[in-house]
């Protein structure tokens, strides 16, 4: 029976790639032609197709070619299984770093959207379900070490991303109940939501309960007169503060231009 062969256009239209693809193959020696003619013309075996195959899978999935050479050199189940499993291990850590950028897109565009309808400068009651964070101490200078406060907040990115937390983008931050109750303004944590009780030291829980909700437009340097009003209205509609202050960005200046029409959420436990 007469051996099936290809010219290498036609293998090349068939594996979906350019001649220059299979030149190159050849040079490497990965996958050489099954015939070369007197004339020069090259020829492809209806076997060597599934051999282009296992390599653009082995390629597709981030082998080397320098790797994938030497497997084609010397074939046998045990090293071609040990690769499979390499390549197994790293593209789970592929989708899930996929996945966790997904999820930080759809957050960031759902935050967008909601901020687009909301009534900014009403205080909203209401019940808060328990909530997670990954947080990292801010500087205690306030917004005067620029240097210090870029250096521990990419610190924090660098962490949720090694981690797979970075679910939401921007950062937000704490403010503690005993500054709240002091009329100190300043943040203590940066943090970054997440959707589980993560198994980190640097896990904070945002206890379930009622909170006053507040959604400030303005420059960051208007938060500190905000806050005061805030806390006004809070007292003065009979409610207590007993917990912490949490912000988070809703517009900022990836979004918007203008500092002044930056949106901040910010979340205060309170009772009655």
């Amino acid at each position: 029976m007469s051996k099936i062969l290809f010219k290498a256009g036609e293998f090349a239209a068939l594996c979906n790639v350019k001649k220059d693809t299979l030149f190159y193959y050849d040079e490497l020696g990965l996958l050489k032609p099954e015939i070369v003619s007197k004339n020069g013309y090259r020829y492809y075996s209806a076997k060597q197709l599934a051999t282009f195959n296992i390599i653009q899978s082995l390629k597709e999935v981030g082998t080397p070619l320098k790797e994938i050479k030497s497997y084609m050199e010397k074939q046998d189940t045990k090293n071609f299984l040990s690769i499979l499993k390499r390549k197994q291990i790293q593209l789970k850590k592929e989708q899930k770093r996929l996945n966790q950028i997904d999820k930080l897109l759809k957050n960031t565009i759902a935050t967008i959207e909601h901020a687009q309808s909301v009534n900014c400068g009403e205080v909203q009651i209401e019940y808060c379900t328990e909530e997670y964070y990954i947080v990292i101490e801010a500087p205690e200078v306030s917004y005067t070490d620029e240097k210090a406060f870029h250096m521990k907040m990419q610190e924090h990115i660098s962490y949720c991303r090694k981690n797979y937390y970075y679910n939401e983008f921007p950062l937000g931050e704490i403010i503690l109940f005993e500054n709240l109750k002091r009329g100190i303004f300043e943040r203590k944590y940066f943090c970054s939501k997440i959707d589980h009780k993560a198994n980190s030291e640097y896990l904070f829980i945002k206890p379930a309960g009622t909170y006053a909700v507040l959604f400030h437009k303005g420059a960051y340097e208007t938060l500190p007169h905000a806050y005061h009003k805030f806390k006004e209205y809070i007292e003065q509609n009979g409610y207590e503060i007993i917990g912490n202050a949490y912000e988070e960005d809703q517009l900022y200046f990836l979004s918007v231009s203008d500092p002044n029409q930056y949106l901040l959420k910010i979340s205060i436990q309170i009772e009655k």
